[in-house]
């Protein structure tokens, strides 16, 4: 769905999705509510986005397809995220990042990472050290996980992510040495706006 034209694209996915019901291609099916799901999410419509995105997990689940499973369920992450849902959000996220690590798929492994980092730092209301903490593990591993990709392909966006998760590893760091108490007003009080750089806002297609 990246044409010009979101309407046009949500026409084509739609042709797509009776094709392959018609004919039994479930993963295509699976595949063209994922199509749909995005049209909605760029529409702003994030809870219609979520409905097909589940509908195509369902699929990815009844047909034993691990990434249609993961990329459905990371968009529905990036969907409660811009819905400020972390309860819903943060399981969608963890099951996306479990099975791309199971796959050896390094850069949404690296991509959920960061997702599960600004899930506990950005949209949880009520933060405890311990958040911190999680936040920093999912940072840093998807640091590590960047800067072996870099080694086989440099290129700029890799590293303006790598530097900003330097930077937000520091921040973090810094947080947890002036934290004496895990009070939020702590925590709150440091945090910065660090989301918007440690990921993108954009769904699969």
């Amino acid at each position: 769905l990246k044409t010009a034209n979101p309407d046009t694209s949500y026409y084509h996915a739609q042709l797509m999705y009776d094709f392959a019901q018609a004919n039994g291609l479930r993963k295509w099916e699976g595949e063209a509510l994922k199509k749909q799901g995005v049209f909605f999410f760029i529409k702003n419509d994030f809870s219609k986005a979520i409905e097909y995105f589940i509908q195509g997990r369902t699929i990815g689940e009844e047909i034993g397809d691990k990434e249609l499973i993961a990329g459905n369920s990371f968009n529905m992450g990036i969907c409660y995220r811009k819905l400020k849902d972390f309860t819903n959000g943060l399981p969608a996220f963890t099951q996306a990042f479990e099975i791309y690590q199971a796959l050896g798929a390094k850069r949404m492994e690296a991509k959920t990472s960061d997702m599960i980092s600004v899930m506990y730092m950005f949209v949880k209301d009520t933060k405890t050290k311990e958040d911190v903490k999680i936040s920093l593990e999912y940072v840093e591993n998807s640091l590590s996980i960047r800067e072996e990709l870099i080694k086989v392909d440099d290129n700029a966006n890799d590293r303006f992510v790598i530097n900003a998760m330097k930077q937000t590893i520091k921040d973090l760091n810094d947080q947890l040495k002036n934290i004496t108490k895990a009070t939020d007003s702590n925590i709150q009080n440091s945090k910065e706006n660090k989301e918007e750089e440690l990921s993108s806002n954009d769904p699969i297609h």
